[in-house]
């Protein structure tokens, strides 16, 4: 295995985590990608697990690394990039689930559209905040405590 610098790549995206090992002048030496499920309990409903995510991530890292054949102290920086969630925890940071089911689905995937009458409430008050978020607030944006 290779022990000179190398950087790793993460892209979190909503259908799969993804993983890409490079040299320090950007030549990509291997990459691996993992999906990620998506739970849709309901109309509109649209979550996903941060477990689930987080072994997504550790996974296509991994197999990345061990493509590209380097060692992994030779890992010097990082970068990562994510979609934006809302993710559910409790007192103790564990995941807080959002509906019942075998799996912890305490994420509200951005495409979740649960909240839309309560968007539409929030952007009808026309309050103070809306001024930071582009004037409406969008569904997936529980914002009424912010808005009320």
């Amino acid at each position: 295995m290779s022990h000179q610098a190398h950087v790793l790549g993460i892209d979190i995206g909503t259908g799969s985590a993804r993983a890409g090992i490079f040299t320090p002048d950007g030549v990509m030496l291997a990459e691996a990608k993992t999906p990620i499920a998506m739970h849709r309990p309901a109309e509109h409903h649209v979550e996903q697990s941060s477990t689930d995510i987080w072994h997504a991530v550790c996974s296509a890292t991994q197999r990345a690394r061990e493509a590209a054949g380097v060692a992994s102290d030779s890992i010097t920086s990082m970068s990562v990039s994510a979609t934006c969630s809302l993710v559910l925890l409790d007192k103790q940071d564990k995941p807080l689930a959002l509906s019942p089911g075998d799996e912890t689905w305490n994420i509200i995937v951005w495409m979740d559209h649960r909240a839309t009458a309560e968007a539409a409430e929030c952007t009808a008050t026309q309050a103070a905040p809306l001024r930071n978020l582009g004037a409406s607030c969008l569904p997936r944006c529980r914002c009424l405590s912010s808005c009320g």
